[in-house]
């Protein structure tokens, strides 16, 4: 038998619902539905499209709803859907396909999570199992049938079904409508009082906290990573959010300036993660953020050699191939080579294409950059690595007032976005503002910048050893050659006179921290 049970929880989705109800009904044999308090008349929604309801009472925990909807199932499959999502019908054919694999018990599901900027995120989900009453869902908040398909055997990743699912969810509207994020921490924040002890609530609550709170952040990923040093090494290949664990909160480290401990964390998980593509692209774009670009090139050629390991991991291939992109550009940025990189101009991912359009302002390629500039513009304006792009093109066109305008609306918490903010940093420089160092490095860009600029401010300073001093030699002359750009000949005169004085000391050993650097 292979018929199929939709299983959803509801409250107040009135306006969602009807479109996601009308997307599963022509490849579904029943549709079950419990509603936890809707005031808005969601249950008359659902009851008209013929599902079936009933009323439980919400008790700040989705295990407990989703298991209630579970327990209304009549059918021997079930699909998890959610109010805002959409079912893709172009894989209704994969889901039947699935439900009749007479030797699976469950299968991934793939949600294509639809941002505000750029692409899509893609996640495999347990969403597809059957109906058997010893599946079923744990934890209050970010809850999934996991620990249950292990307690009967299936330690396995479940395969891929070919299905997938539209979110909605993190859209800007879909946010502000219903508080999820708060909501969320709220639940998770409580739950790590009550279970210190769950390492998954200890990780979920680590990366839903604000990027504002950072002592916060700072003590949810050092109990978390706690969490990971009590586990016994035998039972954390069965854990497949650990990777993700570690690349947030290497992440964080690498944001707020303490880029040698996200080093020592992408050390560590590759060795505990071998097969984790993502994460070992995370590591080797960290490593030619400091500059190791020989080191991040070998790393990045072992994991072009096991690219088929991405489905047998049930991680995500477009966001590995758009890494791997990415991270081939940002070689040729960094490195300033003039070897046009192996990526197609054409290609329609926006990030790519951005990268590559700065890679050819960067060239002097003006006159492609310019043809391509203003559809992006105007398409995707809000986005930091647009922002970066327009005002790289308006500075190396000599419009420096654009320049500063386009990237003073840039994000500094994204990588293209810090850029921009590091980028401001000489803006300020050239106008006489300050020579305030840029800090906390989080590159070798603006590790290099933060240096010349305490040189020029008269200040004595010496480059985080982390960064590695050929890169930072490179990226130095890149900044005073953009002095000089600028029309700021007496400022690139004077650090590169102050450059050489302190290289001077460390010759001679005078500057112990930068001495011991040289004899790495």
């Amino acid at each position: 038998m292979t018929g199929i049970s939709v299983c959803m929880i509801v409250k107040n989705e009135v306006e969602l619902l009807p479109a996601c109800l009308a997307s599963v009904r022509p490849f579904v044999d029943e549709i079950c539905v419990v509603d936890t308090g809707s005031t808005d008349g969601t249950p008359d929604v659902a009851l008209a499209a013929g599902a079936r309801v009933e009323h439980h009472a919400w008790q700040n925990d989705f295990s407990l709803a989703r298991n209630a909807s579970l327990a209304m199932a009549q059918n021997p499959w079930i699909l998890v859907v959610d109010a805002d999502e959409r079912l893709d019908g172009a894989s209704s054919h994969a889901l039947r396909t699935a439900t009749q694999d007479a030797a699976a018990f469950a299968f991934m599901v793939i949600r294509d999570d639809l941002r505000p900027k750029g692409e899509p995120d893609q996640i495999a989900l347990v969403r597809l199992f059957r109906n058997l009453p010893q599946i079923r869902y744990a934890r209050p908040v970010h809850e999934d049938v996991t620990d249950s398909l292990a307690a009967i055997g299936l330690s396995a990743v479940p395969k891929l079904s070919g299905v997938h699912l539209t979110h909605l969810g993190y859209l800007p509207a879909a946010l502000t409508r219903c508080d999820k994020l708060a909501r969320n921490l709220a639940i998770l924040r409580q739950r790590c009082s009550e279970a210190p002890a769950d390492l998954f609530s200890a990780y979920k609550f680590a990366v839903s906290l604000p990027e504002s709170a950072i002592h916060e952040r700072q003590a949810a990923f050092a109990a978390a990573l706690a969490l990971v040093d009590a586990q016994p090494l035998a039972e954390l290949d069965d854990l497949p959010f650990l990777p993700r664990l570690f690349e947030a909160a290497a992440e964080f480290f690498a944001t707020t300036g303490h880029v040698a401990a996200a080093l020592a964390l992408c050390i560590r998980g590759t060795e505990l993660f071998p097969d984790a593509l993502l994460f070992r692209q995370y590591y080797a774009d960290l490593l030619r953020r400091v500059g190791e670009f020989a080191a991040a090139g070998r790393l990045q050629g072992s994991i072009f050699s096991n690219r088929e390991l991405c489905a047998i991991r049930a991680e995500s291939l477009h966001a590995f191939r758009l890494r791997s992109s990415l991270s081939a550009l940002a070689f040729a940025l960094d490195e300033q080579v003039s070897l046009r990189p192996a990526v197609p101009a054409t290609t329609e991912d926006v990030a790519v294409r951005c990268a590559y359009l700065r890679w050819a302002v960067q060239q002097g390629h003006h006159h492609e950059v310019a043809r391509a500039l203003g559809p992006l513009l105007q398409a995707h304006f809000e986005r930091d690595d647009i922002k970066l792009l327009a005002g790289e093109f308006a500075w190396a066109s000599g419009d420096r007032e654009t320049a500063w305008v386009v990237w003073g609306g840039a994000s500094a918490s994204s990588e293209a976005g810090y850029r921009a903010h590091t980028w401001l940093s000489l803006v300020r420089a050239v106008r006489g503002e300050t020579y305030a160092g840029v800090g906390p490095a989080r590159d070798v860009a603006s590790a290099a910048l933060d240096n010349l600029l305490v040189q020029l401010g008269e200040g004595e300073s010496a480059p985080d050893p982390v960064f590695e001093p050929s890169a930072l030699a490179r990226w130095t002359e890149r900044w005073l050659s953009e002095l000089r750009h600028a029309g700021r000949q007496d400022l690139a005169d004077r650090g590169a006179a102050r450059i050489e004085k302190q290289a001077t000391r460390v010759r001679t050993g005078s500057n112990p921290v930068q001495a011991a650097h040289c004899c790495i």
